[in-house]
């Protein structure tokens, strides 16, 4: 049974790279177009492995701001957590120094201005607890999707 006999000849080792080439450009040409397209897949596989997708980037800077958010209105709410603490503690001295006594119209106005303030106050805190509420929900059904 005859074999097929190969273009490349082994028999010849003096022929150079160039001739083998010449004598096979079908072959060294799509030979050189596959390691081509193997390059270029391998290489886009790589860069969208490596970095994020835009949608997960605007994902998580969103999730970092809420975050971010969140800190500034805890922070808030524990500055007005002590003002409100002051104001009770001034309503208090002031209803001690009061008992038994008749008020004077200056003491009067002034608990009454500590006691508007530490209604204003309880308010913020409200408010703010509030939006803190809002702000991790919305925080988790982000990170749900």
């Amino acid at each position: 049974m005859a074999t097929r006999k190969s273009k490349i000849s082994t028999t010849n080792p003096k022929r150079s790279f160039v001739e083998v080439v010449r004598a096979n450009v079908v072959k060294t040409g799509v030979i050189g177009f596959g390691t081509f397209i193997a390059a270029i897949i391998s290489g886009v596989v790589v860069v969208d492995d490596r970095y994020a997708h835009a949608g997960e980037v605007s994902k998580q800077i969103t999730t970092i701001n809420e975050g971010l958010e969140i800190n500034r209105l805890t922070g808030e709410v524990a500055v007005l957590r002590i003002r409100k603490s002051n104001l009770e503690d001034k309503v208090f001295e002031s209803n001690t120094r009061s008992m038994g006594r008749n008020l004077a119209r200056a003491d009067e106005m002034i608990q009454n201005r500590y006691r508007s303030e530490l209604d204003e106050v309880n308010k913020q805190i409200l408010d703010k607890e509030k939006l803190i509420d809002r702000i991790k929900t919305r925080t988790l059904q982000n990170q749900q999707r």
